[in-house]
């Protein structure tokens, strides 16, 4: 007797198969969020294994640092503020294996880093520093520490980029820290590039190569007193944090793109992409192409420092007509899809169609100048979360790969010009899952 197998496919008209860049219907409404903390500055985003996000910032109006935890669909869940002495901020998150998570910001004019217990309404977890709560004060009185991005390490130690603020001269430099797991030793660092009488060396993100040391970027005052992109190099031995003096002749390097008028020149994100390890720099130029406006920029870097191979490509996000003066474009943070390893450049730009309106924004590339045409409108994608089709404000503050797929986390203009908690999540796609359907 022969037997036959029949598999069952009535299901499948039913199924709809997302495109590359569009947004995931089971996320807040229609893959939008918005909710009205109109005191909260939404800073990043964080997620934890059974798909509770964590966002976190600061409240405008008072002292207070906040995290606030989300459902994998979207639903706002709780909200916790921390209280400080000064000006209270957090600004990244990480979250650990088992579901605690790091938090770090500034208290006044220090750097500070919390590491939490996993479970809502969340606490200081004691077994890190004793207390649950470390702070990194300056050296000298009327100095200070300001963190703009930490990330983990595969033991848990915690990697912090900023600035260091010399009260004195005015000057800021780069500035690194690197605290172990239980958070009871400290290394930390300063870089100026030394290239004018007065510096303002800013250090907005930074990545963990493979060989474990760590690379910051930023921006670097030149000669001329302008901006440039600038990156340094570090490492971590025998207790203490150096920067690495073979990385293009010099521990830092700084690119000036000069593309016009004011020649600053922004990275405000970085990530090193496999399998070569290139610095993949994203933020943006101060640009003249018949009118001046600011444009999005990504820099593809060696990881050696030399100018060899080194790729720098402008552009906007709303392909549909030209630039128009005034306007900007940013990159905020650089992904790399896990599967196949294309860049994700996740900022924020206009929407021509409509006169005030900025929108959260991505970019994909299939290489260091080629927009991928597989993934929203030849490569790019615009997302509006404000309560009109076009007449509105959103900004980009983070975003986060997450178990469901691309989180962008920043805020909107609500329907009485308030200011409102935004975020999107985009449906699994190729490149970040394995074939779009995990998930």
């Amino acid at each position: 007797m022969r037997y036959v197998l029949v598999c069952s496919l009535a299901f499948a008209g039913s199924l709809a198969i997302a495109a590359d860049g569009d947004l995931d219907p089971s996320f807040g409404s229609g893959g939008k969020v918005r909710i009205p903390y109109t005191d909260v500055q939404a800073a990043d985003i964080g997620e934890q294994s059974d798909g509770t996000l964590l966002l976190v910032g600061w409240r405008t109006d008072v002292n207070n640092a906040v995290i606030v935890p989300f459902t994998a669909g979207g639903s706002a869940t709780g909200y916790v503020a921390i209280g400080c002495a000064g000006t209270c901020q957090l600004v990244s998150v990480a979250v650990l294996p088992d579901n605690r998570f790091v938090v770090a910001g500034t208290n006044g004019s220090s750097g500070m880093v919390r590491r939490e217990t996993a479970n809502y309404p969340f606490n200081p977890d004691t077994s890190f520093h004793g207390s649950g709560v470390l702070t990194l004060d300056p050296e000298t009185s009327g100095d200070a520490i300001e963190i703009k991005r930490m990330v983990l390490d595969a033991q848990g130690n915690i990697v912090i980029a900023g600035i260091y603020h010399h009260a004195t001269s005015g000057d800021n430099d780069f500035y690194a820290a690197r605290i172990s797991a239980d958070g009871n030793s400290v290394a930390s660092a300063k870089y100026s590039f030394q290239t004018a009488s007065s510096n303002s060396d800013i250090a907005y993100d930074l990545a963990i190569a493979t060989d474990g040391t760590y690379y910051l970027a930023g921006t670097a005052t030149s000669a001329a007193g302008d901006l440039d992109c600038a990156v340094a190099h570090f490492h971590y031995s025998g207790g203490m944090l150096q920067t690495d003096a073979t990385f293009s002749g010099s521990p830092g390097l700084t690119i000036g793109l000069n593309y016009g008028s004011d020649n600053n020149d922004n990275c405000l994100a970085l990530a090193l992409q496999p399998p070569s390890g290139n610095l993949i720099l994203g933020g943006q130029a101060t640009a003249v192409l018949g009118i001046v406006w600011n444009a999005a920029v990504v820099i593809t870097q060696p990881a050696d420092g030399s100018s060899n191979q080194r790729v720098a490509h402008v552009f906007w996000y709303d392909q549909s007509t030209s630039p128009q003066a005034g306007q900007t474009d940013s990159v905020k943070r650089v992904l790399i899809e896990p599967y196949d390893k294309r860049v994700l450049l996740v900022g924020e730009g206009p929407n021509h169609a409509g006169a005030t309106s900025q929108d959260l924004a991505v970019q994909r590339l299939s290489g260091p100048s080629t927009p991928d045409t597989s993934f929203g409108n030849n490569g790019f994608a615009l997302y509006d979360v404000g309560s009109g089709v076009n007449a509105n404000t959103n900004h980009t503050a983070s975003a986060a790969l997450t178990r469901r797929g691309l989180v962008i986390v920043g805020s909107a203009e609500d329907d009485s010009a308030g200011i409102d908690v935004a975020m999107v999540r985009l449906a699994p796609f190729d490149g970040i899952f394995k074939d779009g359907f995990e998930g």
